[in-house]
């Protein structure tokens, strides 16, 4: 073998071998993606468990579903109705706890 044929047989070897590094480094990368999968799932899933407990939570993560198209304003205005709504049942349990003590004592007129 000449001395020109050795040089270029170790470039293609030389090259060979960067590109099985480059496909291992691929694969690796893949198959981290696919280990990784279940984890964001597990997280997502519990931001909605979450949320799920507190309905403001739950319109932060539902607020870019809505607010494409015609449900913009929908979203705009959902916060302010489910903050009506929780003042409501604060001020009906309010109201529901005066009214015992109210009934017990005689009715004035």
């Amino acid at each position: 073998m000449s001395r020109h044929t050795r040089q270029q047989h170790r470039e293609m070897r030389k090259l060979l071998l960067q590109m099985q590094a480059d496909a291992y480094r691929l694969e690796i990368k893949s198959q981290a993606a696919v280990l990784r999968a279940p984890l964001g799932q597990t997280q997502a899933a519990g931001r909605w468990l979450t949320a799920l407990r507190n309905p403001l939570q739950l319109l932060t993560l539902a607020a870019p579903l809505l607010a494409g198209g015609r449900l913009a304003q929908v979203a705009k205005l959902l916060p302010l109705a489910v903050t009506a709504w929780k003042l409501a049942q604060v001020l009906r349990k309010h109201f529901r706890s005066a009214r015992p003590a109210a009934a017990g004592e005689p009715a004035q007129d």
